[in-house]
């Protein structure tokens, strides 16, 4: 049975979500599991500074001691960046709770380009899974951003 990245990934190519299931990947192989647990990456900006959720006001400053040493480890795994901003915040589960409060509309636009992310998968389980996960994906975040993350 394969994975629904390597799904994604085969299927999809350089999309949004595939860049960032690369990202998160490579974070996951670069950090320790200690630090893997505790944090989320999030984006890569256009000046190549990584953003990087952590949950835990200690990993917090501890991170902060191990920036230049984690710079290196993820430039080892082709994540070419300058610098990494950790934020602090809540643990993933309250995550979820305060998307509710950054909700956007699903717009015709978005319904096509969900449409158009989805055409590719045969299999019903993945056609309804990448359709599920695109429409909470766009209650959070706008189209632009959609297409702005196809750099990474």
């Amino acid at each position: 049975m394969n994975k629904i990245t390597d799904v994604i990934n085969n299927n999809i190519g350089t999309t949004a979500i595939s860049n960032y299931l690369l990202l998160e990947r490579k974070w996951r192989l670069s950090v320790t599991k200690k630090i893997s647990d505790n944090t989320t990456p999030i984006k890569i900006s256009d000046k190549h500074v990584l953003t990087v959720l952590v949950h835990d006001n200690l990993w917090l400053q501890e991170l902060g001691y191990l920036k230049e040493e984690t710079i290196e480890m993820l430039r080892k795994n082709d994540i070419f960046i300058m610098d990494i901003k950790f934020k602090y915040s809540p643990h993933k589960e309250t995550l979820k709770e305060q998307a509710k409060y950054d909700e956007y509309p699903i717009t015709q636009e978005i319904e096509n380009e969900i449409h158009y992310s989805t055409l590719k998968f045969k299999s019903e389980p993945f056609y309804n899974e990448l359709n599920s996960a695109l429409r909470k994906y766009f209650t959070r975040y706008t189209l632009t951003d959609y297409r702005n993350r196809n750099k990474l």
